[in-house]
This record gives structure tokens, C-alpha cells and sequence, in this order.
């Protein structure tokens, strides 16, 4: 086949086409499945993320219920509209809650918060408010604690 000018344009507007096809179906999809932030159960997890959370740790009431924890604190930070550096810390506050709930609760979990940080921020929208929440959190100085108050639930035995 001959390279010709006509040849040229009709392969650029194909390969056009068939990426702005690609990238619509895509984002739509990628839309659909991660803005709907429904929470049918009311316990302040989407639903996407609470079954990501029971699937993984179904061996664990314990561990899911902390992991819920994190995941409000994350869902929080991604979603805040007006976020001040006083809010910032209030969400940082609950976040360090619940890890150290987590952590009281099965100490070997060392990377627990990837999980539920990449189902939580995992669009453009969100990943620029958890970008933001960060960037008002830099600089300060945090006192962490643990003690039995850190589960905002009744921890079983």
C-alpha cells in the first residue's frame, strides 16, 4: 500500500475514532462504577467498598469493622467539599482512630489503609480533594494514641 495523503488522514481519523470510542466506554464505565457513593445499609461505607472490604477479610468481623473505620475516614477526605485545615484535622483525627483500631486488633496488618485508600480514591475528582486533604496536613505535628477507645465499635473476643 502506498502512503498518500488520503491514505495518511483516513488512518488518523480512525485511530481517533477507535481511541475516543475506547476512552468513552471507559470512563463510563469507570464512572458508573465509582461515583455513586450509595451506602444502603446506612453504616456510612459505599456499598462498592463494603463489599471490597467483606470479601477480603471475610475470615474477620473484627478486621472488617475496623476497615470500615479507615474507610470512612478516607471516604471523608476524598469527598469533603469545603475542606479548612481544621476539618483536615478533625478527618485526620478519626483516620489515626482507626488505625490504631486496626492495629490493636491484628497488629501484623502492616499496609492496611492501601487497600481501602485505592477503592476510596479512585477518581480524578476524588484523588484532587485526598490530594488537597493532604497538602492542608503537611506541616503539622500529630499526637497519635492508642488506647481500648480507638474502635468506634463493640470489639468481639
Amino acid at each position: 500500500m502506498k502512503l498518500t495523503a488520503r491514505n495518511l488522514t483516513i488512518f488518523s481519523i480512525s485511530t481517533f475514532l477507535v481511541v475516543a470510542v475506547l476512552y468513552l466506554r471507559l470512563s463510563n464505565s469507570f464512572t458508573s462504577l465509582s461515583d455513586a457513593n450509595e451506602d444502603k445499609n446506612g453504616n456510612g461505607v459505599w456499598d462498592e467498598v463494603e463489599a471490597k472490604i467483606i470479601q477480603k477479610y471475610s475470615y474477620s468481623k473484627n478486621i472488617q469493622n475496623a476497615m470500615f473505620q479507615i474507610a470512612r475516614a478516607d471516604q471523608l477526605a476524598a469527598t469533603e467539599e469545603i475542606l479548612t485545615v481544621k476539618r483536615a484535622l478533625e478527618i485526620d483525627q478519626m483516620a489515626s482512630r482507626a488505625f490504631a483500631c486496626a492495629d490493636q486488633i491484628e497488629p501484623s496488618l502492616s499496609s492496611i489503609g492501601l487497600d481501602i485508600e485505592a477503592w476510596v480514591v479512585n477518581t480524578p475528582e476524588r484523588i484532587k480533594k485526598y490530594n488537597h486533604y493532604n497538602s492542608l496536613l503537611s506541616g503539622q505535628v500529630f499526637d497519635t494514641q492508642s488506647d481500648d477507645k480507638s474502635c468506634d465499635f463493640e470489639v468481639e473476643k
